[in-house]
């Protein structure tokens, strides 16, 4: 729902605001500082977590939702909760497992012969 708050809406309690668009407003934006900046997408984090992401197991939706918010939020691996950092690493032997399994059959194969 959008709610116009220059007017009055239901459920707005009497509380309105105005647009303040003077010169006095411009200089106080001037000063706002931005406490984090945004960094450069994908980084190295984000291009792990996308190799092995389809592997990770959560335990329910709720738990893929908070990995998702803090991954966005971090910006290294070592950044991460350590239950986290586990989903990862484990996905990623497994990833490692999965890749080595058709190399052992493609040698077993070639020694029965």
């Amino acid at each position: 729902m959008h709610a116009d708050h220059r007017l009055p809406y239901p459920g707005d309690h009497g509380i309105q605001f105005e647009v303040i668009d003077s010169e006095e407003a411009r200089r106080q934006l001037q000063k706002v500082r931005v406490v984090k900046k945004p960094r450069a997408r994908p980084n190295e984090l984000d291009r792990r977590i996308a190799a092995v992401l389809d592997l990770i197991r959560f335990a329910d939706i709720k738990e893929r939702r908070q990995f998702t918010l803090v991954a966005l939020n971090a910006d290294e691996f070592h950044q991460l909760p350590c239950a986290h950092q586990q989903l990862i690493v484990e996905a990623e032997q497994r990833k490692a497992h999965e890749t080595k399994q058709p190399e052992e059959a493609k040698t077993h194969i070639k020694a029965s012969r």
